[in-house]
């Protein structure tokens, strides 16, 4: 008796767990994974440009990435107006890189950051980076799939090999702009012969 009491409980434990890991699962063909954030100065707003990858049929043509964009008054703004042009939901999840435009205002960097923050969806440990021309940079053929995690594997190789003590992850820029003591500093990645460099 006591047996088929432990048995049960056991079973009704295994389904409880089973169904509660299977409550937030969301299938990859119903939205975009973000790999790439970015941010453009345009006139008093900000445009923002996604990389996603696209869920595609297997051997297919099609680009494993797409470029989605969108402007509005502050990176809010920006997003939401992207969201709304959009069939499927952005998934934040696994953005790899917040790459921002060299000519960017620190009043709009401070907005974007903000957004960040208050994004739960966007790890903090992403790399936050500048460009000189975010659109030569979205157009590499990436190594790893996405430009995004290129520029993840090319700033975990920098910080490992300690050629540059590089402070861009998310949290880390965050901490800088709270201090304020010292000026921000981001790598500048450009393209360099299809590749992304710093």
């Amino acid at each position: 008796m006591m047996l088929k009491k432990f048995i049960a409980a056991f079973l009704a434990m295994c389904s409880i767990a089973f169904f509660c890991s299977c409550s937030d699962y969301r299938e990859v063909e119903r939205g975009y994974l973000v790999t790439a954030l970015c941010f453009e100065s345009e006139g008093q707003g900000i445009e923002v440009r996604v990389e996603a990858l696209v869920p595609r049929a297997y051997n297919s043509d099609e680009p494993k990435t797409q470029i989605l964009s969108a402007e509005g008054e502050n990176a809010t703004d920006a997003v939401k107006n992207l969201e709304l042009t959009l069939t499927k939901e952005l998934y934040f999840d696994h953005c790899a890189a917040l790459m921002l435009e060299s000519g960017i205002s620190a009043k709009q960097i401070s907005n974007i950051i903000d957004y960040c923050k208050e994004n739960n969806r966007l790890s903090l440990g992403l790399y936050v980076v500048s460009a000189d021309d975010i659109d030569a940079v979205l157009e590499i053929e990436p190594a790893s799939g996405a430009v995004g995690f290129d520029i993840m594997n090319l700033m975990k190789k920098l910080k490992n090999k300690n050629k540059k003590d590089y402070n861009n992850c998310l949290y880390e820029v965050e901490k800088s702009m709270l201090e304020s003591t010292s000026q921000l500093s981001l790598p500048i990645i450009k393209s360099v012969s299809g590749r992304v460099q710093v």
